[in-house]
């Protein structure tokens, strides 16, 4: 429901789509309270919290996911070791991943956490110690992907070992689209939105595809009818 990664926090935390001439988080409303997910599972008792790995502030994350019902906010400043910084946006995937893992393991009682990533992103750095042999057949932004398919398969190796993990509803998504478009099928005006989405529960979802339109402002609602 947007083109940019400060408008897709309240379309997919509240179900609020980018229709203004100015995202939402930039106008003279981001103070409101925004009844999302976030909020609904609060008021039952989860403890709520949000993950970001770039400076503390960065696009009024820290607002708009306040707003919208999560208290806990881990940034930069929250990780507190600068040697995995990758020297523009914030904390490497992979290593702020295992941080947010460990975190959430220390919640008591149901909770609610949305893990913003960000290394996918221009200009694509890699950490140094992160090789990949057949670099050569990849853009660097295809290669930022490997790293975070690579580092969402560490995660989950991790918190798969957590008692929490069998009752978990993991939701993944894009913020936006890729700014590379080689296929025909992405260039066009419903190619410039189309992200992927999927749910993951293994003992609560039985794993199928869906080939139909959805969107960011219907995640809440599947969410909380879960």
């Amino acid at each position: 429901n947007g083109r940019r990664s400060i408008e897709a926090l309240p379309s997919i935390l509240c179900g609020l789509p980018s229709l203004m001439s100015t995202d939402y988080p930039s106008s003279r409303y981001a103070i409101n309270r925004l009844d999302g997910f976030g909020k609904t599972l609060k008021d039952k008792g989860y403890t709520t919290a949000f993950f970001h790995g770039g400076n503390n502030g960065t696009m009024s994350f820290d607002i708009t996911s306040k707003s919208s019902g999560f208290d806990n906010y881990y940034g930069r400043n929250e990780y507190n070791n600068d040697k995995d910084f990758d020297g523009t946006w914030g904390i490497y995937d992979n290593e702020f991943l295992q941080f947010a893992a460990k975190e959430l393991d220390k919640f008591e009682g149901p909770f609610a956490a949305t893990i913003f990533t960000l290394s996918s992103h221009h200009p694509y750095s890699l950490p140094e110690d992160y090789i990949i042999n057949d670099s050569d057949a990849n853009t660097p932004f295809e290669n930022t992907v490997r790293y975070v398919d690579d580092a969402l398969r560490d995660f989950f190796n991790t918190v798969s070992n957590y008692d929490w993990f069998d009752n978990t509803i993991f939701v993944i998504t894009a913020d936006h689209v890729n700014p590379e478009h080689k296929f025909e099928t992405y260039k066009n005006m419903r190619g410039s939105y189309r992200i992927p989405l999927a749910f993951y529960a293994s003992q609560i979802i039985e794993s199928y595809n869906i080939d139909e339109i959805a969107q960011h402002i219907d995640l809440g609602v599947s969410i909380l009818s879960i």
